[in-house]
């Protein structure tokens, strides 16, 4: 019985470790945008001439992360100049949080 208890509360630890994020995340799947900034600019008026910017990283088993999710990058990417609004999303691929691709995607001009 004391062995039993011995792996649970391991067991206990290895899952519950590391559960309490900035962001919200599923433990079998996650899928969702999440506001991160935003300027006092006029964008959402404005359809003529909107760009829209995508930069991403991917992060493996929560333990390796790699790539660039940066605004810059975004802003690169798409030749943005003047900023509207900031989002970001987060899409977890395979369960378990195997594959998390994490995206900043820019809105502007």
């Amino acid at each position: 019985m004391k062995k039993l208890s011995l792996i649970v509360a391991a067991l206990s630890l290895v899952l519950l470790a590391g559960c309490a994020t900035a962001v919200p995340r599923g433990g079998i799947y996650s899928e969702m945008t999440l506001p991160a900034l935003a300027t006092g600019n006029q964008a959402l008026t404005k359809t003529t001439g909107l760009k829209i910017g995508q930069s991403t990283c991917v992060s493996w088993f929560g333990m390796v992360a790699t790539g660039d999710a940066s605004i810059d990058a975004a802003c690169e990417k798409a030749q943005i100049k003047k900023i509207y609004h900031v989002d970001w999303k987060v899409e977890s691929e395979l369960p378990l949080g195997i594959k998390t691709v994490y995206t900043t995607v820019v809105y502007g001009e």
